[in-house]
């Protein structure tokens, strides 16, 4: 729906959008540019002063030949090194402005995301860029519409007011069936009929809680469309599911019973964590950082833990939330932790736990905010649809690198034409 010449707050729940077509990998000469956003750390601090010939890349183990190199600060991108300018050298170039992405996969409203709308549109949207802002409800998309866009306080306005809106239908919904669970625990109904009714509304719960891996795919081939660096935040609440107590399962068995199926519903592993998935992100060139609210305050930023495995940039590693059973609840979420740390692995992101959203969204965005984007020509292009490995290594000593695992050879956006 228009909500004024110069600002478009589309709801897309019925259908996707139309961005455009992919781009054709191939010029007039049949060279082919993959392309590959690269972070690199030295100690947790970014290290922005490398040229194309500190860098190696690898494509299923085979070197390639660098065809271009840029670094990346906030919205600026500019060429690394010396020599002529891209356009005289024939150098593939990034397309301009970015995709940012904020997706609120909340069961509540939060003032924390209040902040993060506030700091985001304040200081990160410049005017090139395209948003997206995804809620339980709805999705929403803010196009570039230079050379005019509503006031920077106009906009957040209208933004956080959507969000806390489908976020407090989605938090009315979760009481809703909260209540339904106190309710079937008071009813006259024996002990077997009251646990698959609470095993119904608690599945009901799951559902709501965990997010539709067709949604993702589609996420993903939308923004693969797109030109551009690419950018998803993805925000995550701890959510637990409430257990029968022993007088409403009706004894003891039944008590092991529900306990059981409690444990066994917070170690059961999510189907967002699957390969092609990961995939899908990782070849559409989206940069995925995944915050995941936990809410348990342990120090004064809000920050537990930076988790920074393989090729993160090595800010610190740790522990995934533990699912805990216990006084009559199960955490259903801490098994999405790992899997969107593999989703942010593969693409070159940060996986991080917080309980303070907007300290956890800063943390996230300066992680990624800089880096690099290298363009590299596969030796031997064959488009059979395989996944290709990509590797990028720095020969600086002390250096650790972030980049996206790979691509489908498909004949589409792995990168720009030459």
């Amino acid at each position: 729906m228009k909500m004024t010449a110069a600002l478009t707050l589309a709801v897309l729940c019925a259908r996707p959008p139309a961005f455009p077509g992919p781009q054709d990998l191939r010029h007039a000469t049949g060279t082919i540019n993959v392309e590959v956003p690269v972070r690199v750390f030295d100690d947790g601090r970014f290290v922005g002063d490398l040229s194309p010939q500190d860098f190696e890349v690898f494509e299923d183990g085979r070197p390639q030949k660098i065809a271009a190199l840029y670094i990346v600060r906030g919205s600026d991108v500019r060429k690394a090194g010396t020599g002529p300018a891209p356009a005289e050298a024939g150098w593939p170039e990034p397309g301009p402005g970015r995709t940012l992405v904020l997706q609120f996969q909340l069961g509540q409203p939060d003032p924390r995301i209040d902040e993060v709308l506030d700091d985001f549109l304040g200081r990160v949207l410049g005017p090139r860029d395209a948003l997206i802002v995804i809620t339980p409800r709805a999705t929403y998309t803010l196009e570039p519409e230079a050379p005019v866009r509503r006031s920077v306080t106009g906009l957040a306005r209208e933004v956080k007011a959507r969000v806390r809106k489908d976020l407090a239908a989605e938090g009315a919904e979760l009481r809703r069936l909260a209540g339904d669970l106190r309710d079937i625990e008071n009813a006259s109904p024996g002990p077997a009929e009251r646990l698959a009714r609470m095993s119904e509304i608690q599945r009901q719960i799951r559902d709501r809680r965990e997010i539709d891996p067709r949604a993702l795919r589609r996420l993903a081939a939308e923004l693969k469309a797109r030109d551009g660096r690419k950018l998803l935040f993805l925000f995550y609440q701890r959510e637990t599911v409430r257990a029968a107590s022993p007088a409403a399962s009706g004894g003891d068995s039944n008590e092991g019973l529900l306990t059981d199926w409690a444990a066994t519903e917070a170690r059961r592993a999510p189907t967002v964590g699957a390969a092609e998935i990961e995939r899908a992100f990782a070849d559409a060139t989206v940069t995925v950082n995944f915050i995941f609210v936990s809410r348990s305050g342990r120090d004064a930023a809000g920050l537990d833990v930076e988790v920074g495995p393989g090729r993160d940039h090595g800010a610190g590693s740790g522990a995934a939330p533990r699912p805990d059973p216990k006084g009559g609840a199960a955490d259903i979420s801490a098994g999405f932790f790992a899997p969107f740390r593999e989703m942010a692995e593969i693409s070159g992101g940060v996986a991080l736990s917080s309980a303070n959203a907007a300290a956890g969204f800063k943390a996230a965005f300066a992680a990624t905010e800089n880096g690099y984007i290298l363009y590299y020509e596969p030796d031997d292009y064959r488009a059979d649809g395989r996944f290709r490995e990509i590797e990028v290594r720095v020969k600086r000593p002390g250096c650790r690198v972030a980049h996206r695992a790979g691509y489908f050879a498909d004949r589409t956006a792995a990168g720009p034409r030459g």
